[in-house]
């Protein structure tokens, strides 16, 4: 009876054990950011004008894509959290959108620049004009008495 008793002793024992492990949890797939990247590389622009730069994190499924705007010279263009690009003065900035991902940093392209040239009015003669959405442009023209003749054909 005694070699019984140990057997059943020696199973439930082991099962109470069992069901004290922890079995390995399902852990989370962590997908890091391979690049940044933006609409444009150069930018030319008037003081007082404004523009949007649009930013794209791949890959699409990335964990955490998240990103940040900066410029590297605010008294000539300053950018804000959303990619609105303001001229502030004539000279050159880079303007850089840099993910704020902190998983993997060993990619070094998890971030993009735009050179930004900010021309003085006075001395400008050009018309910029840029693609805000589908079917929606915006444009800087110097002098600002210049005429504009849009045909447009469907």
């Amino acid at each position: 009876m005694k070699k019984y008793t140990r057997m059943i002793l020696a199973v439930a024992t082991g099962l109470f054990m069992l069901a004290g492990c922890n079995f390995a949890e399902e852990q989370e797939v962590i997908v890091s950011v391979r690049s940044v990247s933006l609409d444009c590389s150069n930018v030319e622009m008037t003081v007082g004008g404004s523009t949007v730069l649009y930013a794209t994190v791949l890959p699409e499924n990335a964990t955490d894509k998240s990103f940040e705007f900066s410029s590297s010279a605010d008294s000539v263009a300053t950018v804000d959290a959303n990619g609105v690009v303001t001229a502030v003065a004539a000279g050159t900035a880079i303007i850089t959108a840099q993910s704020t991902e902190t998983i993997e940093k060993d990619y070094e392209n998890k971030k993009a620049i735009c050179t930004v040239t900010v021309l003085d009015p006075a001395k400008a003669d050009f018309i910029s004009l840029k693609q805000v959405s589908e079917g929606v442009w915006s444009f800087d023209m110097i002098p600002s008495d210049m005429e504009i003749v849009i045909e447009y054909e469907d």
